[in-house]
């Protein structure tokens, strides 16, 4: 049940800090069926930073091309204020048919609506009066308060399960995230092409 899966939630992060891990990271999905659970990620680390005293806390990854810049900036910035500065936002394009289906957007677009994203969210974390006018998202004069502790803001951590979304990873983000279900080779080929880039 949800219930029961929300304490197991709770007792892995005190057993996670007790054993001297120093993160707790939660995913993002939608519309995963009737055989699966998947908190959302935000509201879930929000009640379990009260039990991760000390550690960071983040996303891997948000599913940024599905929401409105806005809102996530909003939602981070919050997070890292709960998380006392210690937020990444790790965040991905998403992958699952039924996701972006769900959310009526393009499967083709979702890599270009991340990146305008993450320019945007970077500059509310750390600037008022923001105005943008570009592909996918249309802002004039918008500011958000309160900003995220870490200034010009958290970490941006980007996944990448293609060569490409690499490349992508290494020009938008701080760092790039690689997934448990690639090959060797592939983590191999893929940090060469991050440095490169």
């Amino acid at each position: 049940s949800g219930p029961q899966a929300f304490e197991y939630a709770v007792k892995q992060v005190r057993a996670a800090r007790e054993s001297g891990f120093d993160g707790i990271f939660a995913s993002h999905h939608y519309a995963l069926g009737p055989t699966e659970r998947m908190f959302q990620p935000v509201p879930l680390l929000s009640r379990l930073a009260a039990e991760a005293a000390g550690m960071t806390l983040g996303t891997a990854v948000f599913l940024l091309s599905m929401h409105n810049p806005v809102e996530a900036a909003e939602l981070t910035a919050t997070m890292d204020i709960i998380a006392g500065g210690r937020f990444v936002f790790g965040v991905g394009q998403g992958y699952r048919e039924v996701e972006f289906a769900s959310f009526d957007i393009p499967r083709a677009t979702l890599g270009r609506r991340m990146a305008e994203a993450v320019e945007i969210v970077r500059k509310l974390w750390s600037q008022d009066h923001v105005t943008h006018d570009g592909d996918y998202f249309h802002l004039k004069d918008v500011t958000i308060n309160p900003k995220p502790v870490q200034q010009p803001g958290p970490p941006i951590w980007v996944g990448g399960d293609t060569l490409g979304g690499v490349r992508r990873a290494a020009a938008i983000g701080d760092a790039w995230l690689t997934s448990p279900r690639h090959s060797k080779a592939f983590i191999r080929d893929a940090v060469a092409v991050y440095g490169e880039r």
